[in-house]
């Protein structure tokens, strides 16, 4: 069964079951307040979601900036 999943570059959970195992996300919010804005930033509309994105893309951006010119 091993091999034929090897030959068959699938996991032996899905060669065996048909369906592979939802993984657990490996990243944690450690901040609590940062964790529950992203929770009910998941429940908004998608251009709402695309905005907040935006906010956090300029964010870490900026901060990535400052880091470099230290």
């Amino acid at each position: 069964m091993i091999k034929r999943a090897q030959v068959l570059e699938v996991s032996l959970e899905r060669l065996v079951f048909g369906k592979q195992r939802q993984e657990q996300p490996v990243f944690e919010i450690k901040n609590k307040r940062l964790k529950e804005l992203c929770k009910q930033a998941d429940r908004l509309k998608p251009d709402v979601q695309d905005v907040i994105c935006r906010f956090m893309d300029m964010a870490t951006k900026q901060d990535k900036l400052k880091r470099t010119i230290r």
